[in-house]
């Protein structure tokens, strides 16, 4: 999690969505940057910080969080430079708000996949009505970058 504005050491869990539940035996850290910073000044986490609040060894690491294509694929990309096995799936970033989201757009709970295999399927599927070229786009994008779910 971000920061306390003025104390990297504590998470800023006034940013903590309220759909997020946090268990007794979950490890809550801090990046070390405050939201306020990071917009701001545009200052990043250090991905190995990150990391280090995961207990040791990593098996597989499975990033999630907002946003795709900033410190959830930044994270991602340190970790497999590690030699960490680590994947991030769209469905566990921002995106999965609007993948779950039917024809007229409301959410469905019927599009909610319920495994790897299932979303990439899902991704296929929907990405191949928007058009061939957007896949393709979306392949080139990922090309190289072994931790992304490859579509």
């Amino acid at each position: 999690m971000f920061s306390e504005d003025g104390n990297p050491e504590n998470p800023d869990m006034s940013q903590l969505w309220q759909g997020i539940s946090i268990r007794e035996q979950d490890i809550v850290g801090a990046c070390g940057v405050s939201f306020k910073e990071h917009c701001g000044k545009k200052i990043y986490p250090d991905p190995e910080r990150s990391i280090s609040f995961c207990p040791c060894p990593i098996d597989k690491l499975i990033v999630v969080g907002f946003h795709f294509w900033d410190c959830v694929e930044k994270i991602a990309k340190h970790a497999h430079e590690q030699g960490i096995d680590v994947l991030v799936d769209d469905d566990l970033t921002e995106f999965f708000f609007s993948s779950i989201r039917g024809p007229k757009g409301i959410p469905s709970p019927s599009r909610i996949p319920y495994s790897l295999e299932k979303s990439v399927i899902k991704k296929r599927r929907d990405l191949r009505r928007s058009g061939v070229r957007l896949l393709e786009r979306i392949r080139e994008v990922r090309e190289g970058k072994p931790w992304l779910v490859k579509i």
